[in-house]
């Protein structure tokens, strides 16, 4: 009952407004986070991104880099936090706990050389791009 009512209310409101304002079309998933992140870039003082248009090759190639080392890093996280359980749940059994450790140092090497990807693909994509539109 109470759903119709709202139904009811909600269509009287709509039906009363006979001209409504033009609006945009509705943005892709995309776009908003490009816009978002270009307000952030404004206000931090780090630069802006392109919003509209074909964003080009370089930029698609970090794209999918950056999404790549972004789930690898998920991974990496997710195991740190298993080794840590195990390492938890040894009870002092020394086998376990070194097998915890290993794993430890695996995953904290892990997130490094995915930090380090990450800056590095960052870096030969705006220095690529660069080279590319001021030749």
């Amino acid at each position: 009952m109470a759903t119709i009512l709202l139904l009811s209310a909600s269509y009287a409101v709509n039906a009363a407004d006979p001209d409504p304002a033009p609006t945009d079309p509705p943005k892709s998933a995309t776009e908003r986070s490009r816009g978002n992140l270009g307000t952030i870039g404004n206000i931090t003082g780090l630069g802006t991104i392109q919003e509209k248009g074909d964003v080009g090759i370089y930029d698609k190639i970090a794209l999918i880099a950056n999404i790549a080392l972004s789930f690898v890093g998920i991974i990496a996280s997710a195991y740190l936090i298993y080794a840590g359980f195990r390492w938890i749940t040894a009870r002092g059994n020394e086998e376990q706990i070194t097998e915890a450790k290993g794993t430890i140092k695996s995953s904290i090497i892990g997130l490094v050389v995915v930090f380090i990807s990450y800056v590095v693909v960052n870096f030969v994509v705006t220095k690529v791009i660069t080279a590319v539109i001021s030749t």
